[in-house]
């Protein structure tokens, strides 16, 4: 009885094994496409900074590098300065700052600190303590000695523009764009990677930000990985502000373009 007993469940057990024996060659056989859609980190525009890096270990030079991830594009010159916009922030709030020697048409002492107050669809600047000092209609723009400290952002290179936009303030740098570039390169690359590496960042952040414009509301680029990472002066590196030119002289300006520009 009981070698009866074991032999049904185990003619069973084969069985079930036959059949799987017969179905799994014909279902290795299908035919099956995957595709699969992938990119680096961020935006996925233009090069990869860790090949840039490898490359620049190998002793490949800026201008290699940027010919391998540019096809079909040459270094170019500027031939005026350009300044770009970065919006930092958007709030419901007063913006203040400090380092201005002027805003909205007054004369400012750049050791006070003023504010950017939205009334209604206009913007005014006012003390401190609150006192309105001007009217600047829809946007104040806040300039000093070349660097604007902004309360609870940090410290930037070029001139504050607070503007107006249904019921909130966009808190915008406004700078010169290689002044820009120093702000992004020790932020998309390490400082102590390879020299070329970090040129070939400089060129390209330089080139992605006059070209990548997203047409926001007195702004063209994002501080963050929607545009690239950028954290103004106090983000900056002595050695990567070593590659933010790189040109053939250091009174001009390069970025990768298309034929003719």
């Amino acid at each position: 009885m009981k070698t009866r007993t074991l032999r049904a469940p185990l003619l069973a057990l084969l069985a079930f094994l036959a059949s799987l024996a017969a179905i799994l060659p014909a279902a290795a056989s299908a035919s099956v496409s995957w595709v699969v859609h992938g990119r680096g980190f961020g935006h996925g525009v233009g090069m990869s900074a860790y090949g840039a890096y490898g490359y620049a270990m190998h002793g490949k030079g800026y201008r290699f590098i940027l010919g391998h991830y540019y096809t079909g594009t040459t270094i170019g010159t500027l031939d005026k300065p350009r300044v770009v916009r970065v919006l930092l922030s958007t709030t419901p709030d007063d913006v203040g700052f400090s380092g201005a020697t002027s805003a909205c048409g007054e004369r400012l002492e750049p050791q006070r600190n003023y504010e950017a107050h939205q009334l209604g669809a206009a913007v005014v600047l006012r003390s401190s303590a609150g006192k309105p000092l001007a009217r600047c209609g829809a946007t104040l723009r806040a300039a000093g000695a070349g660097r604007i400290s902004i309360a609870g952002l940090g410290t930037y290179r070029g001139a504050l523009e607070a503007v107006s936009t249904g019921g909130k303030l966009n808190v915008v740098d406004a700078l010169a764009v290689d002044q820009y570039v120093k702000g992004v390169i020790p932020n998309e690359s390490p400082p102590s990677w390879p020299l070329a590496a970090l040129e070939a960042q400089a060129v390209a952040s330089r080139s992605f930000a006059l070209t990548a414009g997203v047409g926001g509301d007195g702004y063209g680029l994002y501080a963050d990985t929607r545009s690239q990472v950028y954290k103004g002066l106090e983000s900056e590196y002595a050695r990567s502000n070593e590659a933010w030119w790189a040109s053939p002289t250091p009174t001009t300006t390069t970025a990768r373009c298309t034929p003719g520009c």
